[in-house]
């Protein structure tokens, strides 16, 4: 996974410090994003989340469109238990608004069990920065889930993949491609853009226009030429000398990309399966993008966030089959972290103690310096950031952690975010990430 490091309110109800979480998986409680006081102790929960469309302005009655997603979402959990509805109001809006939207939640929650008399629903309001969900409904649906080790992993997936609805189709003439570049790959790329597009279009709208510039290890001296074009930097010289340092361990597989403001450069492996899981990497350059549109940078956000995150994003769109992303990283390790800690990510792990997890975590805090690229290796940088943020998804809910992300991109100092957020100091959230993980492994 080599490429430039280049990242650009609902308030949880529980609180309390995550390691009362995960202490122990069998009695595993999965906080979502909004818990009903009803929520029994020790239940064992996937989370699947969903937005309804826009209301009008004053309206509190559910439209047909609004009424087939809350019949989609019943169906689609057919042994939930639990069904919250959230009304969502905009945080400086005045506390009239309230009514409004709770009016609107108690109407999803009573449609809902209208459908399925069976189930526990729950309706509430909550305030929000995202400017794109006030007046909305979230749907939050809990259903019993039997396989502990993977709860919170399968919460995480639910709750992101929800965003990942087919609503955006990205312009043909999105991609710039070298001549070397086998053709067909071109609609691999245009299919995990559009996928990318539509995961973040309802929050932050469509970045427009957008370009990928997509060549191959042939093709340096093409790329140097479009960098210069698009006014894109680079960690080296040129592409030229970025991927003859790379040659030796990737070859013809190359796999290097990174993102500017409103396109991104990948450098595809000849081998048409490699090329297919690189094309997934889509969602992952595209949300950097969206990072810089945010106001998000390495000097606000720590890499295993800035760049965790769309590790994260780029398994749950890319949809490879994966139960978790502990699953994906289980037998990875990069070279560094290989000498650092004798062994693949899972082997680390089964042998980590709390200094070792703070002493990968607090390096990874580190900013875009110039030894940002050789700490990531050091420390797997890109799969424990997305571990970290796979957890933070799980336990808290995707509107959340968007929510905490928007909060810093506007000026909030990240580590009061955090707790803001999370209810936890990142120093005892990376010991629970740790608590989790070797539950996992």
């Amino acid at each position: 996974m080599r490429e430039l490091l280049h990242p650009s309110r609902l308030k949880p109800l529980t609180g309390g410090s995550m390691r009362k979480v995960i202490a122990l998986v069998s009695s595993l409680l999965l906080v979502a994003t909004f818990a009903s006081p009803a929520q029994s102790e020790g239940a064992k929960y996937s989370v699947y989340q969903k937005t309804l469309a826009a209301f009008g302005s004053s309206a509190t009655t559910l439209t047909t469109q609004q009424e087939a997603q809350v019949k989609a979402s019943v169906e689609a959990n057919p042994t939930a238990e639990k069904f919250i509805c959230t009304g969502i109001r905009y945080y400086d809006q005045p506390m009239s608004v309230n009514i409004t939207v709770r009016k609107r939640a108690k109407a999803a929650c009573e449609y809902a069990k209208q459908l399925n008399p069976a189930l526990s629903t729950w309706y509430q309001n909550k305030p929000t920065q995202a400017r794109s969900y006030a007046g909305k409904v979230l749907l939050t649906v809990k259903s019993p889930d039997t396989e502990s080790k993977y709860v919170i992993a399968r919460a995480a997936y639910e709750s992101a993949r929800v965003v990942v609805d087919g609503s955006t189709t990205a312009p043909a003439n999105s991609i710039l491609a070298s001549d070397n570049l086998p053709k067909e790959y071109e609609g691999m790329i245009l299919k995990n853009l559009s996928t990318a597009m539509s995961m973040w279009d309802e929050r932050y709208g469509v970045i427009e226009p957008y370009t990928v510039i997509a060549f191959t290890h042939e093709d340096g001296a093409w790329a140097d030429e479009q960098a210069r074009t698009h006014r894109i930097s680079l960690p080296v010289a040129s592409w030229s000398v970025w991927i003859a340092n790379y040659a030796e361990s990737s070859g013809e597989n190359c796999g290097l990309a990174t993102a500017g403001s409103n396109n991104y450069f990948m450098c595809m492996a000849l081998d048409p399966k490699a090329a297919l899981q690189q094309s997934t990497k889509g969602a992952h350059e595209y949300f950097h993008s969206i990072q810089k549109k945010i106001g998000l940078n390495h000097q606000n956000i720590p890499v295993w966030i800035g760049e965790g995150a769309p590790t994260y994003f780029e398994a749950v769109a890319g949809d490879l089959g994966y139960k978790a992303t502990s699953e994906k990283y289980g037998n990875f390790s990069t070279w560094g972290f290989y000498e650092r800690f004798d062994g693949s990510i899972q082997q680390a792990v089964s042998r980590m103690t709390n200094a070792d997890i703070l002493e990968v975590y607090r390096s990874l805090e580190i900013g875009m310096i110039a030894e940002s690229i050789s700490v990531m290796d050091k420390y797997a940088g890109y799969a424990m950031g997305a571990l970290a943020t796979e957890y933070l998804i799980g336990v808290h809910g995707y509107e959340t952690f968007m929510d905490f992300q928007d909060s810093v991109g506007k000026g909030a100092y990240w580590k009061t975010a955090f707790y803001d957020y999370f209810d936890v100091t990142p120093d005892e959230f990376y010991v629970d990430v740790l608590d989790y993980l070797k539950t996992v492994y």
